[in-house]
């Protein structure tokens, strides 16, 4: 149950939200975010991928651990990567995301 100020505050903050718009990516940097994709596959190395959501940009820095050029998606692995993750018993976070999301790839 709002009140009725808060359900005003409330959509009027929704209202000003603006949606995300994924930037133009030439194919120079396009390159170079794929040369990064495959070297974190092949020598298992840690990138960060920063991709668009609804409303902004997201940060997943994990392992990349598959590529599927057919579904046009990439599998990110973040491991464990201390001792008290690990004897913890925590599993591995992952993160499956469309190759059309991906803003930037940082290594």
């Amino acid at each position: 149950m709002f009140l009725p100020e808060h359900r005003e505050q409330l959509l009027a903050q929704r209202r000003s939200r603006q949606a995300f718009r994924m930037p133009h990516l030439d194919e120079e940097r396009l390159a170079d975010m794929s040369r990064a994709v495959s070297d974190s596959f092949t020598h298992e190395q840690p990138i960060t991928v920063v991709y668009g959501t609804k409303y902004g940009t997201q940060r997943f820095t994990g392992i990349v651990k598959g590529v599927d050029p057919f579904a046009g998606r990439v599998k990110l692995v973040r491991t464990a990567d201390n001792e008290s993750q690990a004897a913890s018993g925590e599993e591995d976070e992952t993160l499956q995301i469309a190759f059309r999301q991906i803003v930037d790839i940082q290594e």
